[in-house]
């Protein structure tokens, strides 16, 4: 695998990111019930059991998610997306991943995820897993721009509702020029992505970008 969670530090310097949607203009959270990791390695656990939670199903220990995950100190992404599946109610969670040339199309499933109202577990700061519990947009002409996203970190030092601003998020999750990207979504969420991205193409604003995509970054 190119890549595993193991758990992680707190944020740093992170600002955050803005992607396309059919949801209204405004703010809003998925109300994703917070869990902080109980030990250094147990991010994805923690992750997971939160997914749990908002679908509604009894509180289980994270150790035994880690554990039916295999129990070795980090978990590979098929692990975590067969844990999601077998934990919560839903039954069709897989491993999206792409790279730095991809990231426009990852940030518009993760957005048409949060906008079925359906978690997404996001790899960031290289092997951490953190869950998309919401966002700010504002509506300029056709396009949503996505002003920022707020993040349920494990890490305890980090917290629940991180606020993270449209810019730089892209750079925690999948910058441009990154060789792996990755995150555990639903594809039943997800599955038609396409239309939203179509809707908007490669026109999607982020701020703090200078021209949109491609430019140097401003501040």
């Amino acid at each position: 695998m190119k890549r595993m969670f193991m758990g992680g530090g707190a944020i740093v310097g992170i600002t955050a990111f803005l992607m396309v949607s059919c949801i209204p203009e405004g703010d809003r959270k998925l109300g994703i019930p917070y869990r902080a990791q109980n030990s250094f390695n147990y991010c994805a656990a923690a992750t997971i059991l939160m997914w749990r939670l908002y679908d509604g199903l009894p509180e289980v220990s994270q150790s035994t998610i880690f554990n039916w995950m295999g129990g070795v100190g980090c978990s590979t992404q098929p692990n975590i997306a067969a844990a999601v599946n077998y934990f919560t109610n839903t039954r069709d969670a897989y491993w999206d991943y792409g790279n730095g040339t991809k990231y426009r199309e990852m940030a518009a499933r993760q957005i048409t995820a949060f906008d079925r109202q359906t978690p997404s577990i996001v790899a960031y700061q290289r092997n951490h897993a953190a869950v998309v519990n919401g966002g700010s947009w504002h509506v300029e002409g056709q396009y949503r721009v996505w002003d920022n996203i707020y993040l349920h970190d494990p890490d305890p030092a980090a917290g629940k509702n991180l606020y993270l601003a449209a810019g730089d998020w892209i750079y925690a999750f999948c910058p441009p020029g990154a060789a792996f990207c990755d995150q555990i979504i639903s594809d039943g969420a997800t599955w038609d992505w396409q239309v939203h991205y179509s809707n908007y193409g490669d026109s999607v604003k982020i701020y703090g970008w200078d021209k949109d995509f491609g430019g140097p970054r401003v501040y």
